[in-house]
């Protein structure tokens, strides 16, 4: 059975029109989750002496109320790379990584890009100046990312080093997935996340 067919379509078009015009139903759904806060009814004087609170009312449950946890979430949704990658960039402003991460930091699509490690080769100073840059972003600056962030920030240097340095993804692999490496040690959090990223790809 499917809503796409007319027959069932118009059947659940009925009761569910059926329902909501019902009395009890309709005083039923008036109850907005969250609550919306009740007006204020105080009065603000020109001074305190004035001046009327108005205290907003403890909610308490009804008598006999059922013990349920209601739990509302907003905004769950995934988020875009281009969103988290945004999210990136905005944490690294007040370092000295700001304007770095500004001008080459970008989404492609469903990929993290390092647009200098585009445009440049590791002989070049710019180049240099690149790896570093990403380089620096992960690893000093780990500890103001959620894991979803790590995870594109090592999209972001996995990317910088395919450009740059290829030969090198493999060597890093190793030494980020080893427990004991000097970096693993210094931050396992950011190691972590590029293990995992590399080990996509080897």
């Amino acid at each position: 059975m499917s809503l796409r067919d007319p027959v069932v379509h118009a059947i659940a078009t009925f009761l569910v029109t059926a329902v909501a015009s019902c009395p009890a139903f309709s005083a039923f759904a008036q109850e907005m989750l969250p609550r919306p806060d009740e007006p204020f009814k105080g009065h603000f004087g020109r001074t305190a002496k004035d001046s009327r609170p108005d205290f907003r009312k403890e909610v308490t449950p009804r008598k006999n109320a059922p013990n349920i946890l209601l739990i509302l979430t907003d905004d769950v949704a995934p988020m875009s790379k281009a969103e988290i990658v945004l999210e990136i960039i905005v944490l690294l402003q007040g370092t000295p990584l700001d304007n770095f991460a500004r001008e080459n930091f970008i989404a492609h699509g469903n990929s993290a890009v390092v647009r200098c490690a585009i445009n440049t080769t590791l002989a070049m100073a710019e180049g240099q100046a690149c790896k570093r840059g990403v380089a620096t972003a992960l690893r000093r600056y780990s500890y103001r990312f959620t894991n979803a962030q790590l995870g594109v920030l090592a999209d972001l240097y996995v990317n910088a080093l395919d450009n740059l340095e290829p030969a090198a993804l493999v060597r890093v692999r190793d030494r980020m997935c080893d427990p004991s490496s000097n970096e693993s040690q210094h931050d396992a959090a950011a190691a972590r996340a590029v293990c995992e990223r590399l080990s996509m790809d080897f």
